[in-house]
């Protein structure tokens, strides 16, 4: 797998294309229910903002 996204030296996300498919990999479950769009999480955060480019990102990868 290819690194997409590091951070000191360590990988957070990584892709490879596998025979017809792709395989997107991340290291820290932050698009899940609390982290999105949550109240409570400082403004400097933009988790959903990501998610909605990560699902543009995935949905660019289907062949139609």
């Amino acid at each position: 797998a290819k690194a997409i996204l590091t951070e000191n030296s360590k990988v957070l996300m990584a892709e490879n294309h596998y025979g017809d498919g792709y395989v997107f990999a991340i290291g820290d479950p932050w698009i899940y229910n609390e982290y999105i769009d949550h109240a409570l999480l400082p403004e400097s955060f933009e988790n959903l903002k990501a998610a909605k480019n990560l699902t543009d990102l995935l949905l660019g990868k289907v062949k139609k």
